[in-house]
């Protein structure tokens, strides 16, 4: 991967065994379907920070934060990637936001 990710500083001074601690990959960890590669572009990395966002908690605006971060995360991957597939990958990845902004309220840790 030739892009840095946004991350915060406790992502970024965490072990990689904390991290893996925490995170599930993309996807609800109930789920059996992994969204790990999803648009020809590995998202694994986006979906832990994510992950450990979540994980670390805090207030709504903090919940918000992340799930921008991850969206803005995603786009670079896919922007960083560099194909003619752009124009629909960049559109398409806003499922993904939706879907955390919908779906990830009982999972984010609320302080």
């Amino acid at each position: 991967m030739g892009v840095e990710l946004q991350s915060t500083p406790s992502y970024q001074e965490a072990s990689h065994l904390e991290v893996l601690e925490q995170c599930n990959g993309c996807g609800p960890s109930s789920s059996k379907v992994s969204f790990d590669k999803v648009l020809g572009v590995n998202l694994f990395e986006a979906c832990c920070i994510h992950d450990w966002d979540y994980y670390r908690g805090g207030t709504k605006v903090m919940r918000k934060k992340a799930d921008i971060r991850f969206i803005s995360n995603v786009i670079l991957l896919i922007l960083d990637q560099g194909s003619h597939h752009v124009w629909w990958r960049i559109p398409l990845c806003f499922t993904f936001y939706i879907a955390v902004r919908v779906g990830g309220r009982k999972h984010f840790t609320f302080k």
